[in-house]
């Protein structure tokens, strides 16, 4: 799914406002799912108990690699500065949620 995504991201080009808005989303919501507190977490249609199973370290993993990807990307002389924009507040989205959210 992030390859799809965030396609124009992997590929180094610049991202136009509609996919920008389509990938904060995307981010926002793997972010809600790895560090949500409640005992149920909405997947789909139905609810499953994300905070009891290997979900949210799996996404925060997969968080921390596209962490890793949009750093890579924001050095890239083909995008343009808006999406270097992009990639630098979403950077700072998930380390911001990673540095206020610890779980124990």
């Amino acid at each position: 799914m992030n390859k799809g995504i965030l396609t124009e991201i992997y590929a180094g080009k610049p991202v136009d406002f509609y996919r920008r808005n389509l990938q904060k989303l995307y981010i926002l919501r793997i972010l809600q799912q790895a560090f949500t507190q409640d005992s149920k977490g909405i997947i789909s249609m139905g609810t499953y108990n994300v905070s009891g199973s290997d979900m949210q370290g799996i996404m925060r993993d997969v968080l921390r690699q596209q962490q890793q990807l949009f750093k890579r990307q924001m050095q890239s002389p083909a995008i343009d500065k808006i999406t270097r924009i992009h990639l630098r507040e979403m950077y700072d989205r998930i380390e911001k949620t990673f540095e206020s959210k610890v779980t124990l």
